[in-house]
Order: structure tokens, then sequence, then C-alpha cells
């Protein structure tokens, strides 16, 4: 049986690191109209839920990209599945900590978390040896 590809600690590290700053920064702009206070609290739990997610992202994308057979199934539904479940309990966190604006909050990180899910399964099909 074939060893299952994986990222490198390294491109998953980085990954999170880049979403915590780039989506908490988001959020803080998105928010601290509202007031300072929202938009802190609103950037560190975007912040955080953003760099978890990416993590988990890259693993809940890799476990289930090996449990599909066929390439569109393959590079689609580990994504689509993945950013489903994290939006859901990244609007959860958000609405528990009252940020006022989550739709505008968590759209554009989820769009581009779909957008690196699906570069990460492209990553996998190329390291599995499946490109072409």
């Amino acid at each position: 049986m074939k060893k299952p590809v994986r990222t490198s600690a390294g491109f998953n590290l980085f990954s999170a690191g880049f979403a915590f700053f780039v989506w908490g920064g988001w959020a803080y702009f998105v928010n601290v109209s509202h007031s300072y206070r929202h938009g802190v609290i609103s950037g560190l739990a975007q912040g955080f839920a953003s760099a978890v997610v990416t993590l988990l992202m890259v693993y809940a994308v890799t476990f289930l990209y090996h449990r599909f057979e066929k390439p569109v199934f393959k590079l689609v539904l580990p994504g689509l599945l993945t950013v489903m479940f994290t939006t859901t309990c990244t609007v959860l966190i958000h609405a528990m900590v009252g940020t006022p604006r989550i739709f505008f909050t968590i759209l554009p990180a989820f769009t581009v978390g779909f957008l690196f899910c699906l570069y990460t399964c492209n990553q996998l099909r190329t390291l599995d040896g499946q490109d072409g």
C-alpha cells in the first residue's frame, strides 16, 4: 500500500501565521468602526480562528483527499466539506464574542480558504504523482 503524501510542517506553519495576521487584521478593519474594543476582539478572534482553521484545513483536506477515488472529487470535495465545517464553527465563535459584522468578517477569509484547500489538494495530487 502506498504511503499517503503530506504537506510539510513549514508550509503548514507559514500558512497558519499568515492567516492569523491577514484575517485578524481584516476583522479588526471591518469591525473597528463600531468601537475599538469590537475591532480588537473581532481581530483576535478571527486571527486565532484563522490560524487554527488553516492548520485543521491542511490536515482535514489531506485526510479527505485520500478518501476519494475520482480526481474531481479528490480536488473539490475535501475543500468544500472542510470549509463548510470550519465556517460554521467560526460563525459560532464570532457570535459568542459579539462581532458586529460577522458576514463581512469571515466571507473573504473563507473564500480564500476554499481556494487554499483547492491549492492544497492540487499540491497533494502533484506530490502523489497524479498530475496529468
